[in-house]
């Protein structure tokens, strides 16, 4: 039978215990991972970091919604074919590839090559970050281990609004997608390394 801390196990549990500090691990670098796409220094800054395109930045910020709204519905169809692990290793390679062109179309200042790019981007997210990660994380984590890791999300969301600003006035905004589209890769890879298939298995 199982024990009280099998039912419910402690904080420290979760952490520590070999039973449970792997799915803990994963979770929490997930949870980061979300933040280090780049996505939230696109939803809040976008009035600045495309306020020198042919477009209104304003009209790219509603886009970005628009895209978001109906890549998600995408995905909740998604989830009835496709493994967790195949999404959210698709979504990650696609994010890695398209903050690597938008890098580029921002050098070269291309503003169709950029709002190509950023919405390309969130339609990866919306299919893999967005979405799939949250439930990736309630099905292999513990509740306490759930509520670590959405810590651990907002947390990096605060060092992103902090940072943000910062790299794009010190460097520039190529440099900044540039080291997003770094960041995606590293996660990429832990992803492919650590992650396993969770569709239609009980914990």
């Amino acid at each position: 039978s199982k024990t009280e801390d099998d039912r419910n196990p402690s904080c420290s549990s979760i952490c520590w215990n070999e039973h449970y500090s792997k799915a803990t691990m994963v979770g929490c670098v997930l949870s980061l991972s979300i933040q280090l796409t780049g996505v939230n220094a696109m939803m809040f800054y976008s009035n600045t970091i495309f306020r020198d395109l042919e477009i209104r930045s304003v009209d790219i910020t509603a886009a970005i919604g628009i895209v978001n709204f109906g890549s998600t519905l995408i995905c909740l169809v998604n989830l009835f074919y496709f493994g967790r692990r195949t999404l959210i290793i698709g979504g990650y390679i696609g994010m890695t590839l398209m903050l690597t062109l938008l890098s580029s179309f921002c050098y070269l200042g291309s503003t169709i090559g950029i709002v190509a790019s950023v919405m390309l981007f969130i339609f990866f997210f919306a299919n893999s970050a967005s979405t799939v990660v949250w439930l990736y994380n309630a099905e292999i984590m513990r509740d306490k281990a759930v509520a670590l890791s959405t810590t651990i999300y907002w947390i990096g969301g605060l060092i992103i609004s902090l940072s943000v600003p910062y790299i794009y006035t010190s460097s520039s905004v190529e440099i900044l997608f540039l080291l997003f589209a770094c960041l995606t890769f590293a996660n990429l890879i832990f992803i492919i390394v650590f992650l396993q298939e969770t569709k239609e298995k009980t914990q």
